[in-house]
């Protein structure tokens, strides 16, 4: 509503608030194209569903809106604050820009390598919002409601406005009347009070918690190493990787030297070891994600690197920006569910407002109350009571109570519910939930069957190794000891790999297929040349 109520300004330099809202899904692509009539065939009485359909996605779309406050700081710099990201005004394009990323350059990241890495001066900008190079800190803001404004999350304008007319109708009626309406709204206010304190509040908390990191970290600046605070990490910094107990990386960026092993599990659910390579100093280099680039919050297992021995990256994302920032915003700002439910609505709403009006025709014209003042408060009454309005009360308080139970510390969910309202409705029509994993339910791993060996520029027979490979079964031979496969074989199968060995555990990285090959070959992987 207050997008309506706001006029338009010919160009962005003057305005005050801007509008924002993800966009709104068709619906008509979860739709089976085997369901879908011919229009022709519907006739004339489907102007009926295609008017409730068209109001239907006005309200959605003007539901999606929000109008967000253009701020300005001291150095002349607009920006705009939206799901923990912010937008600072480039006059160039006339748009608002994402600050917190910048795209990988393997050229110019070797490049501020050998210059000694950022000046003192070029972070202390970047740091600030003198322009738009300005990134911010390497922090994820999650705003947390203060207790002097409970009522921000978890309650409803409209039940309030619902419950203060019912009151203004009934308290012409009786004094008991009044009486009820007073205990309806203090039940309205303690419910969303509770909600707001006890519920969503310490689960808002403990996802700022969660968030933030609390490290310190090692940077390249003016041809020096020095210590600073993971949020004092700014884009372009090049960063030293340490490696040990519960060693974090503290932004995303591309590998410049070194060897790198992480535990992605964070991001694929797979607590497998993944090795990263560096970028190579060419004009071509092509930039992988899943080979050079690292991810903020993932975990270093093994770091190592010429010199002090330690792997160095080149920051490239920061904050909100970075993989485990965009996490922590699904988490706050979920996706739309489409909910078969809510487009049934306005059907109830139609089946209400008939019910309405047909008590009202028998009020008015088919009973005698007396005067007109009394005729008037009964109609009041009875349409504020089409809906009870203990309703929002007993809905709220089951979402609450619910939410309070997955979270509670004695119990065994510990589930966190950051909004009561959208996920405990749709959760309890849920009756089956089917998970699958791989190396869960499946079988994690990979077994080395066989290999086919090539001598003289043609293929001779197969060798195998696994007595579970269907093919073992028709009487063919099983090599066991690998000293009887061919000298040649056995050393391609030991020396053309990529994988490597972790020096605390001496478990192996790597491609699946090629960790199960040096495995099966019996030959070790030496951590000395020669």
């Amino acid at each position: 509503m207050s997008a309506f109520s706001m006029l338009p300004c010919s160009s962005m330099d003057d305005a005050s608030h801007l509008p924002l809202g993800e966009p709104i899904v068709d619906e008509d692509i979860y739709v089976d194209p085997d369901d879908v009539e011919d229009p022709d065939e519907k006739g004339e009485d489907a102007w009926l569903p295609n008017v409730v359909a068209e109001w239907s996605k006005r309200v959605k779309r003007a539901s999606a809106r929000q109008v967000m406050p253009i701020e300005e700081d001291g150095h002349g710099t607009r920006h705009v604050e939206y799901t923990c990201v912010r937008y600072i005004y480039d006059d160039e394009p006339e748009c608002f820009v994402p600050m917190g990323l910048i795209e990988p350059n393997p050229q110019e990241a070797h490049k501020v390598l050998r210059q000694g890495g950022l000046s003192k001066d070029a972070a202390r900008e970047k740091l600030g919002s003198q322009n738009l190079a300005a990134c911010g800190e390497n922090t994820i803001h999650v705003h947390v409601p203060g207790r002097n404004m409970p009522g921000s999350p978890g309650t409803y304008p409209q039940d309030f406005t619902y419950i203060f007319n019912s009151i203004g109708s009934w308290a012409y009626v009786a004094y008991s009347t009044w009486n009820i309406g007073f205990i309806w709204l203090s039940m309205m206010l303690g419910s969303g009070i509770y909600r707001a304190l006890f519920i969503i509040r310490p689960n808002q908390r403990k996802i700022a918690d969660m968030a933030a990191m609390k490290q310190q970290c090692t940077v390249l600046r003016d041809g020096a190493w020095k210590d600073v605070d993971v949020s004092k990490i700014v884009l372009g910094d090049v960063v030293r990787i340490m490696d040990g107990n519960d060693a974090k990386l503290p932004c995303d960026g591309i590998l410049l030297q070194g060897s790198l092993i992480v535990n992605e599990s964070m991001l694929t659910g797979e607590p497998m070891p993944i090795a990263k390579a560096p970028v190579e100093d060419t004009a071509n280099y092509k930039v992988t994600d899943k080979l050079n680039k690292a991810y903020a919050g993932t975990l270093a297992l093994e770091s190592t690197g010429p010199g002090d021995g330690k792997a160095l990256l080149y920051c490239t994302n920061v904050g909100a920006l970075t993989t485990r920032g965009q996490l922590v915003r699904m988490v706050l700002f979920p996706a739309s569910v489409k909910f078969k439910y809510n487009d049934q609505l306005p059907i109830v709403y139609g089946i209400m407002s008939i019910y309405v009006a047909v008590i009202v025709l028998v009020l008015v014209f088919c009973t005698d109350i007396g005067s007109a003042v009394a005729t008037f408060l009964t109609v009041l009454c009875t349409v504020a009571m089409a809906l009870n309005p203990m309703l929002p009360v007993s809905m709220v308080m089951g979402q609450s109570v619910s939410a309070g139970r997955l979270d509670d510390p004695k119990g065994k969910y510990k589930i966190k519910c950051l909004q009561p309202g959208r996920t405990i409705p749709i959760a309890g029509k849920i009756s089956t939930m089917v998970f699958d994993k791989t190396g869960t339910i499946t079988k994690g791993g990979m077994d080395f069957a066989g290999v086919y060996g090539v001598e003289n520029a043609r293929f001779f027979s197969e060798v195998h190794f696994d007595a579970n490979e269907p093919e073992c079964a028709a009487n063919r031979e099983l090599i066991k000891d690998t000293s009887r496969v061919p000298p040649g074989l056995r050393r391609a199968l030991a020396t053309c790999h990529t994988v490597k060995q972790l020096a605390s555990t001496g478990e192996l990285v790597g491609n699946q297929v090629e960790c199960a090959m040096v495995r099966t070959v019996g030959w070790k992987l030496g951590n000395k040349e020669g």
